[in-house]
């Protein structure tokens, strides 16, 4: 009898081993699916939408945008819906809160060319950066987004584009995230 009760209890904690290794590893896959959705979807998604966004106010205002937080004039930024990142000026990856009065805690880094010598966004060459992440922890320290002035979105493992562009364009002062 005393056999009986102690094979039972050990099939027991065999199942239960079983289905917690199940749950572990559903959870597990369920979190890196959502970051490569992150990286792969949403946040080149989030740039493009903000490189819209610009060029829309742009037209609007007659010239580039100062900042962001510009942006919230197009697209208001509810307070008590900040932190689900439905705005397109937010970077989904970051969790922190939301300031619409500071561009940085919006989760980018924006440039603005007209402080930068040019007074027109069609005057500033393509392939320099527009927006792009302002910190590596956004993507697990592995690279940043980085939209372009020609609209294009990229990813920049380690930084390693920014930072070269930075070095060859030092008059700029573009900043890399930390």
């Amino acid at each position: 009898m005393l056999n009986r009760v102690i094979i039972a209890v050990c099939l027991c904690l065999a199942v239960v081993s079983v289905l917690v290794v199940c749950a572990a590893y559903w959870h597990m896959r369920t979190t890196l699916t959502q970051t490569i959705h992150r990286y792969e979807y949403e946040c080149p998604m989030h740039l493009e939408d903000v490189g819209e966004l610009i060029m829309i106010a742009t037209k609007k205002q007659g010239r580039i945008p100062d900042d962001l937080t510009s942006l919230t004039n197009l697209m208001p930024l509810l307070p008590e819906l900040a932190q689900w990142r439905t705005r397109p000026y937010l970077c989904p990856a970051v969790r922190g809160p939301v300031d619409p009065k500071r561009a940085g805690s919006f989760g980018y880094t924006y440039v603005d060319w007209s402080s930068r010598q040019f007074a027109r966004i069609a005057d500033v060459p393509g392939e320099y950066p527009l927006v792009y992440d302002n910190a590596y922890s956004n993507h697990q320290d592995r690279g940043i987004y980085v939209l372009k002035v020609d609209g294009s979105v990229i990813w920049d493992a380690g930084g390693a584009w920014l930072l070269e562009f930075s070095s060859k364009h030092p008059e700029y002062r573009i900043s890399v995230p930390r």
